[in-house]
């Protein structure tokens, strides 16, 4: 009888999200073309969450400047669900606060969007 073998997965998978170091060692979680300046960045700047916080933040200004009624469905559609990924992370950023105040965690994770 002959093997018989199939792989399903990728051989490779990764993706640079962020560079994590410890003081005895780094998780790089990929490549990135100019390591140092990304870690400055990081450093300095602030976290991709911080950046992508920030980039949230003025887009939801910029929504709230748009004429809705001049958009086609499509377009209102993609506006609403932005909307609603921003509240869900201001909501998750509240309970964390309040967490925090109480000194107690739930330890509940974000529900998955699609």
């Amino acid at each position: 009888m002959s093997d018989f073998s199939v792989s399903l997965a990728p051989s490779r998978l990764d993706q640079v999200i962020n560079p994590w170091t410890w003081n005895l060692f780094t998780v790089n979680l990929g490549q990135s073309g100019d390591p140092k300046l990304e870690r400055r960045i990081l450093d300095e700047v602030g976290t991709y969450g911080r950046q992508i916080g920030q980039i949230g933040d003025a887009v939801e200004v910029l929504m709230s400047l748009i004429d809705r009624t001049k958009l086609n469905d499509q377009q209102q559609a993609v506006l609403t669900k932005l909307g609603d990924q921003l509240r869900m992370v201001a909501l998750i950023k509240e309970q964390r606060a309040l967490e925090k105040k109480l000194g107690y965690s739930t330890g509940a994770s974000a529900p998955t969007t699609n």
